[in-house]
């Protein structure tokens, strides 16, 4: 199987140097016949001492000059067919000569030489146009989002994407950061808000602010691409993932959450002005059962689940940041295979930036926290408008820096998570199983209530834990004493 694939990586190689090959030849090729149709119309109209001719030959030798300095193909071709026609209409009713029978048969025989060039070019450069016809496509639906876009798009250029970058926007950004994106993306459009207004489904979530990101189905509108991945502003990009234009509509990784459900921060799609009405339809009629895009989007592409490996993208593509949301020991494991990471949660990067004493969660969240704030700082700091500096980002940036190196210097557990988040996380299915949740752990909640003693949660591997432990048998065993409790057998 490994040297079947290998083989064909091999012959896809190879096709891609023969279309490279092809379309060099074709160019050179075509500037080739314009020179030389260039000399003949300069023999033929410069020999007549005629204004009408000189005149003539002026513009078709304009359209020459267009040819041959376009880069594009296209123009290539198409006014070479036109130049020849016109050689042809000129040379048989303006100017007849003694070599105008010769110059006609000279250009039916490049017309027929060209054919099979013109075939060679639709069925290979056309193929060779297939990155410039794919892009990655992102929504920023207000200027703190606009941050997460940023950062987003500095990372996708960091690793080396041949892909376009689309950033759609909406009112609500402002004209600073619009041109602080179109400093990054290649293409920055305005789009219509969307939202669900499902309010009973988000407070089930507790996330109101996810209506809004129903705005997300625009993104079906943008035909001008062949083949799009979208991926949401909180996420950063680690590694070269251009491979995922590889898969089908509609390929997405399964939400940690329900794994029968995909996650739709990072998704597969083709544009299609027909797919966007039938969700707009469908959402008018079915709504959302989340209240947010990811319902929907699931609830539509329903048969996501049942089509295997080949619409199921790997978890690395879409990895949550949180330790909160991820299982520990496999996030070590795989932390170099991260390719997409993923901001979930309300909690985003942005938002510690307005904040006098930042909470920057858990160690293996700093990692990731860490990247997020060196492009940030190194990239997107310096291109914001001052004005938006002094009013919206109160905190020093030398003082996150600073939290982030310490924090990972120390190597420290996870920080304890809070109660609001833990009970957040329970309420979408959550459980930290091997943690905090853990039976051991429930069983020493128990034990807590009953003898109305404080007890730290923290998983058993913990430095502190067995002391904590060693602590609480310790005073089991003096107040048995104290009692006068003895053991029965």
């Amino acid at each position: 199987m490994y040297v079947c694939v290998k083989l064909e990586e091999k012959e896809e190689e190879v096709n891609l140097i023969s279309r490279c090959y092809l379309i060099k030849m074709l160019r050179l090729r075509i500037r080739y016949l314009c020179s030389q149709l260039e000399c003949i119309f300069t023999n033929q109209f410069l020999t007549a001492n005629n204004a009408t001719h000189t005149h003539t030959y002026f513009h078709i030798k304009a359209l020459f000059v267009l040819c041959m300095k376009r880069e594009s193909i296209e123009i290539f071709s198409f006014s070479l067919l036109l130049l020849l026609l016109m050689v042809m209409v000129v040379e048989c009713v303006v100017y007849w000569s003694e070599h105008s029978l010769l110059l006609l048969f000279l250009l039916l025989a490049l017309v027929i030489n060209n054919i099979l060039l013109y075939y060679y070019y639709y069925y290979f450069f056309l193929l060779d146009l297939e990155m410039d016809e794919e892009a990655w496509v992102t929504l920023a639906t207000n200027d703190s989002y606009t941050l997460g876009a940023l950062v987003l798009g500095h990372s996708l250029r960091r690793v080396g994407t041949s892909r376009k970058l689309h950033c759609m926007v909406t009112t609500s950004v402002t004209q600073e950061m619009r041109r602080s994106l179109g400093n990054v993306f290649d293409s920055v459009t305005q789009v219509d808000v969307m939202d669900s207004g499902d309010e009973s489904n988000l407070a089930l979530i507790q996330r109101p602010d996810l209506g809004v990101t129903f705005t997300k189905l625009n993104c079906w509108k943008l035909t001008q691409y062949k083949k799009c991945v979208f991926l949401d502003a909180d996420c950063l990009v680690l590694q070269q993932c251009d491979d995922l234009f590889d898969y089908p509509e509609l390929s997405a990784a399964p939400d940690i959450g329900w794994p029968d459900i995909f996650n739709s921060g990072v998704f597969v799609f083709v544009p299609s002005n027909e797919t966007y009405q039938n969700l707009v339809k469908f959402g008018v009629e079915q709504g959302s059962f989340d209240g947010a895009d990811q319902g929907l989007l699931n609830s539509f592409f329903s048969e996501w689940r049942l089509k295997g490996p080949s619409h199921r993208l790997p978890y690395t593509y879409n990895t949550a940041s949180s330790a909160l949301y991820t299982y520990i020991a496999a996030l070590k494991r795989f932390m170099g295979d991260v390719k997409i990471v993923h901001f979930i949660g309300q909690q985003k990067p942005w938002n510690l930036l307005g904040s006098k004493d930042p909470q920057l969660g858990a160690a293996l969240e700093m990692e990731f926290l860490k990247t997020w704030f060196s492009i940030f700082s190194s990239n997107v700091l310096p291109t914001l408008h001052p004005e938006y500096l002094s009013n919206r980002i109160g905190v020093c940036m030398e003082r996150i820096k600073a939290l982030c190196g310490a924090e990972i210097l120390r190597k420290q557990m996870p920080a304890a998570v809070s109660d609001a988040d833990r009970q957040r996380a329970w309420e979408e299915g959550i459980v930290d199983y091997t943690g905090r949740d853990s039976w051991e752990n429930i069983q020493k909640r128990l034990e807590e209530t009953i003898n109305g003693e404080k007890i730290n949660y923290e998983a058993s591997d913990h430095p502190q834990h067995e002391q904590q432990q060693q602590q609480q048998q310790q005073r089991k065993m003096c107040a048995t004493k104290q009692c006068g409790f003895k053991q029965t057998t």
